[in-house]
């Protein structure tokens, strides 16, 4: 083979690898966008919506409990809901974890806390829930259906809803002691 050829063959394949690179960085940053910006995000796409609006009804669906409670979320109107998505594997899902149990009992009579487990053995989750000491619902998707709903893509995600039922931002990443108050002002916790 020429050197010419050869050294084309290279430049080409070089060229290749920088931008699979580069399309790698855009993806993760697209995926894990709440690691780079305020986490706010529309939701109009969400499951299906294709009104534009910014508020959506958040999708409704039904789990059971670690202890057996099954937990419908159009039921819990009438209080602000957090959905965390999280999985035990996950360095920033662990993370965050205390603040959320924190902020789950500062406002116990004003929040409910849902932590969706993103299809884990329920022996590891329960090992996991004694371990971080978390007192708010832990509900298995053990097939994935409420994650799909959601559209999850990363984890952790996490869904701030209204009292009205209404979806107000959701942040993908680990989220911070200030974000995480924030958004719960945004849903009248604590008001």
């Amino acid at each position: 083979m020429e050197s010419s050829t050869r050294r084309s063959l290279l430049l080409a394949g070089a060229g290749l690898i920088i931008g699979g690179c580069i399309g790698v960085i855009f993806l993760a940053a697209f995926q894990l966008g709440g690691l780079i910006d305020d986490g706010r995000r529309s939701t109009s796409a969400l499951a299906g919506n294709t009104t534009g609006q910014e508020e959506q009804t958040a999708p409704d669906f039904t789990l059971d409990s670690l202890e057996g409670e099954t937990i419908t979320l159009s039921e819990l109107k009438g209080k602000p809901v957090l959905i965390n998505f999280w999985a035990s594997w996950c360095g920033p899902c662990i993370a965050e974890m205390p603040s959320i149990q924190a902020r789950y009992e500062q406002y116990a009579d004003d929040l409910i806390v849902l932590g969706i487990n993103a299809g884990e053995n329920k022996r590891v989750i329960q090992r996991f829930v004694e371990e971080q000491k978390i007192s708010f619902p832990i509900l298995p998707d053990t097939g994935d259906l409420v994650q799909r709903l959601y559209r999850i893509s990363a984890i952790p995600t996490s869904y701030f809803i209204d009292r009205d039922g209404k979806i107000q931002a959701f942040y993908v990443g680990s989220i911070s002691e200030g974000q995480l108050d924030r958004y719960l002002q945004d849903i009248g916790v604590g008001e």
